[in-house]
């Protein structure tokens, strides 16, 4: 769950409500986890929305700076293992796949 607030918070999705995050159980109801991440866009290119997030983080709409992500993951009942670390994973997985994406290149001839 932790992984999924940082990746909304690196692309700008405006729109992660509590709908967009779900859990799935066994058969039996022993087992539940994260269930994959699905509705996900980033909704601050968009000059018409406010450029605040959907649900609240430490009282407030506004996207947390990476500090902010960090003390959230150390403030998890089950501390996050490095949440530094995976920021900077996930931030630098995305700035890969924008260097590399052939969709990206196509939209941005575009422009």
């Amino acid at each position: 769950m932790y992984k999924y607030i940082v990746f909304n918070c690196l692309i700008g999705n405006c729109d992660a409500h509590l709908k967009n995050f779900a859990l799935t159980y066994s058969a039996d109801m022993n087992k539940v986890k994260v269930s994959p991440i699905y509705d996900v866009t980033h909704t601050i290119i968009y000059d018409t929305i406010d450029n605040k997030m959907a649900l609240k983080l430490n009282k407030s709409k506004s996207f947390p700076d990476k500090k902010m992500l960090i003390k959230l993951g150390n403030m998890c009942e089950r501390r996050i293992v490095n949440p530094k670390e995976i920021i900077e994973v996930m931030a630098e997985g995305i700035m890969t796949y924008l260097k590399t994406s052939n969709e990206v290149h196509l939209q941005v001839e575009r422009v």
